[in-house]
């Protein structure tokens, strides 16, 4: 087989390996006879990105990327190589005639090309591969993976809510919703991955007083104002984060979907500003529990407390999310 070109690259973070990725790449080996796949090994250029704390370690990265190839029959075209500055070898390596980008890399590739021409070197041909969009319209990018707003396919989590306006918590799970979704903690304090966690989201009155109390006050709260169902009153904690909250009424044993969007919202704010958020629930804030980890940025930690047995810490992971969304899909 003919190829258009030789010896490409083809180069990126690759963080949480995605559809997108496996475009680039697929465009890459489809036109070059080798590519080389430069993977970014130093942390120097990527500890800007959003949520840098939560991208994956070179070797995951690279795994990734190897059980790709090899699946694909690539592997044998390829060549993984770590990447210290955005010009790997590029500017010792005469054999390269391509590199392939996308917008948010052109630049990079047209420094490269700059630095070459100083060498005497032939300039790269540059082959932009446009980003997957997800069905809402957004690109496909592993920034919105860390934020916690979509999956390596590039499927959205709100998915699930958009069908209806309430969700109903089946009886078949109400046993299941009683037991802890995570580790059962007797105290908040002295525990080192509050401050690592991209950030910290409490759901009910107490376990928010206590973090309060404990750890300072999370990026965002979800409360009541009632605990054990008996109204809280005259809490100069509570009564003071009442004075700028955003309002959502909730029955009891559903969901209000309106919850999302406050909370991506929240999310948004926070990040921008670390400026912290009250959601009031007017109704029952329980069952909010499960879209708050299922939209939550990994790496973040979720709390709400579990009667009888204190305060539930969930540490958002992609498998968490995965569980948390198959059984949200059995609501109705």
């Amino acid at each position: 087989m003919k190829y258009l070109y030789k010896n490409a690259i083809a180069a990126g973070t690759f963080d949480h390996f995605h559809i997108g990725h496996k475009k680039l790449l697929d465009n890459a080996f489809s036109f070059s006879e080798f590519v080389y796949i430069y993977v970014v090994a130093n942390e120097a250029m990527y500890r800007k990105k959003l949520l840098a704390l939560t991208i994956e370690s070179y070797d995951k990265r690279r795994e990734g990327i190897s059980n790709y190839i090899l699946e694909n029959g690539y592997n044998k075209r390829a060549k993984i190589i770590p990447l210290d500055t955005i010009y790997g070898d590029t500017l010792q390596n005469d054999k390269l005639d391509a590199i392939y980008v996308t917008n948010k890399t052109y630049a990079n590739a047209e420094q490269i090309n700059r630095k070459r021409l100083q060498k005497g070197f032939k300039t790269l041909s540059i082959i932009t591969i446009p980003m997957l969009a997800s069905l809402e319209g957004k690109e496909i990018s592993s920034e919105r993976i860390r934020l916690g707003e979509i999956n390596r396919d590039g499927i959205s989590f709100t998915e699930v809510f958009k069908m209806n306006k309430i969700l109903t918590l089946p009886i078949s799970l109400r046993e299941t919703l009683r037991l802890p979704f995570g580790t059962v903690l007797q105290t908040l304090k002295n525990n080192k991955e509050f401050k690592d966690a991209t950030c910290v989201i409490t759901i009910g009155d107490i376990v928010t007083k206590t973090a309060i109390e404990s750890i300072g006050q999370p990026a965002i709260s979800i409360i009541d104002f009632k605990t054990q169902r008996n109204v809280i009153q005259n809490d100069s904690i509570l009564n003071g984060l009442k004075k700028s909250a955003l309002e959502i009424s909730n029955r009891p044993g559903s969901i209000n979907t309106e919850i999302v969007l406050l909370f991506q919202n929240a999310l948004r704010v926070y990040f921008e500003n670390r400026s912290n958020t009250v959601i009031v629930v007017e109704g029952e804030e329980d069952l909010l529990a499960l879209p708050i980890m299922l939209l939550a940025p990994l790496g973040s930690i979720v709390l709400y407390g579990l009667q009888g047995k204190g305060a539930v810490k969930i540490v958002i992971t992609e498998e968490k999310k995965r569980e948390v969304q198959v059984l949200l899909e059995k609501f109705s």
